[in-house]
């Protein structure tokens, strides 16, 4: 995999310095004359490219890039007017733009969305080059869950893009706006943007917290909107890593780059209005979940915030995180905190904003049906059924707090379970507990499972006083010795 960094000569900003194989080539007049990017980045797989948006447009870059055979939604482009020009400083943001497009693995025709930008010059206007190449998401069917009723993407999406019907999940390209919310919000994995996976944030963020490039001094990483291009520079000491809406940044991609050696990580909007796709009070409670988890750890809360803050704070000790943006991230920080808090058993903060969740079973009203368990996409609630006894358990840090199971349960009006979304570093510690057992009723007759006894009981309890010779049989016999006993 070849990765070439493309700086247009105008600009008086030096040329950058890339640790690794990409390779700096100087263009003079590059933003005037795209069309030099078909003979220039033949021979690589993945772009940098340093130009002034307000000379050449995101759209003409793509299609240049197109023709060259690269992939228009692995193109990282750095404008140069917004850049702070110190060589140091400028080092570390291609090194990390560079790191960047080297973890993109690439993307499919379904993945690219037509966009056309709210400023459209006159000449791409007059050459037609008007539409962006923008990465929409996919949804693998192997992996989702929506067949045992998860909707969880379908729940957040702001532009009704998907919906639920029949155990699928229906995506619409028209109307989706990609935010990425939908990505973060499956359990499973299954939704993906080509454009911003976990290894390309891993990529960039680590190259921006590398203490061996770019200027001294501590850091802070503010995630931006793709959408604000005309925001203004990042104040000294943070650097922007873009996704395509803040709106989709977890608790745990605000949490890791603390733990990876930055000062300060912030959450910007692109406006200063807020997310015009409404997540505004989203980016808020997640970013205030964050201040909560950090206080309860024993750490300055002020290390989270909504914009960038006025001043960085010295870096913590830094931790060792694997795959810090992937799917099960967020129990593998929580114990880094622990690791390095006074008190761990503190770590507990409840929150609408928790990505973890606790369940909680309630035996005198549970029918032991075990759809809760049937229904988890993630698996922290099990069930183990036999001929004697049917058992659901819990593991806290499996449950992503979906609420599916709520959703499925029958006897939800009569408190048989209940979703807590609390983030408890005790509860992660527990392991896999018990949450209820019942007996199994089998029949007298053929020693066939009839049912768990609580269902049984619930049957019955439904049943007219009259009825009790049918509640009777119920309890006694299966399904197929009841047409041979006669009811009193």
């Amino acid at each position: 995999m070849t990765t070439s960094v493309l700086l247009c000569g105008r600009t008086a900003s030096p040329t950058p310095t890339i640790v690794g194989d990409a390779e700096v080539t100087v263009v003079e007049d590059l933003c005037r004359r795209p069309g030099q990017l078909v003979q220039l980045a033949e021979s690589a797989d993945r772009l940098v490219l340093g130009v002034c948006l307000s000379e050449v447009s995101l759209g003409v870059v793509q299609a240049e890039a197109r023709h060259a055979g690269i992939d228009p939604l692995g193109v990282e482009v750095v404008d140069l007017e917004s850049v702070d020009p110190d060589p140091d400083r400028l080092d570390l943001v291609f090194n990390a733009r560079a790191a960047r497009a080297s973890a993109f693995a690439g993307s499919r025709p379904e993945h690219s969305k037509i966009s056309i930008p709210a400023k459209v010059s006159r000449r791409d206007l007059i050459h037609r080059r008007v539409h962006e190449y923008i990465a929409a998401p996919t949804i693998e069917p192997s992996t989702c869950a929506a067949s045992s009723g998860c909707r969880a993407c379908v729940d957040v999406c702001p532009r009704q893009a998907l919906t639920w019907s029949a155990g699928a999940v229906t995506y619409d390209r028209v109307a989706c706006e990609p935010c990425g919310r939908c990505v973060t919000a499956c359990p499973t994995g299954a939704v993906v943007n080509p454009a911003t996976t976990p290894g390309q944030l891993e990529a960039e963020i680590s190259t921006l917290l590398d203490p061996s490039i770019g200027p001294p001094g501590p850091r802070g990483i503010v995630f931006t909107c793709s959408r604000g291009r005309d925001a203004a520079p990042a104040a000294p000491g943070w650097y922007p890593v873009s996704l395509p809406c803040v709106g989709m940044a977890t608790p745990a991609w605000l949490l890791a780059p603390l733990l990876m050696g930055a000062g300060n990580v912030a959450a910007s909007p692109c406006h200063d209005t807020g997310c015009p796709l409404g997540h505004g009070e989203i980016i808020h409670a997640i970013v205030d979940f964050c201040r909560e988890l950090l206080s309860a750890a024993g750490e300055s809360p002020e290390r989270v915030s909504v914009g960038p803050a006025s001043e960085l704070l010295v870096p913590l000790l830094a931790v060792e995180l694997s795959d810090p943006f992937g799917l099960n991230a967020t129990p593998h920080i929580v114990e880094a905190f622990a690791s390095i808090s006074p008190s761990p058993s503190a770590i507990v903060v409840e929150s609408a904003a928790s990505p973890l969740g606790i369940i909680q079973i309630d035996e005198r009203t549970c029918t032991a049906c075990t759809l809760c368990a049937r229904s988890c996409p993630t698996e922290a609630l099990q069930f183990v059924e036999t001929a004697e006894m049917v058992t659901v358990t819990f593991e806290a840090s499996a449950c992503v707090a979906c609420g599916q199971c709520t959703d499925r349960c029958p006897e939800l009006e009569r408190g048989a379970i209940e979703l807590h979304r609390r983030t408890d570093w005790t509860a992660l510690h527990a392991g896999r507990v018990e949450l209820m057992s019942a007996e199994v009723v089998s029949c007298e007759s053929c020693g066939a499972t009839i049912a768990p006894k609580p269902a049984l009981d619930r049957i019955s309890a439904l049943l007219a006083p009259e009825d009790g010779p049918i509640a009777d049989l119920l309890q006694r016999r299966c399904m197929d010795c009841r047409s041979k006993a006669p009811v009193a």
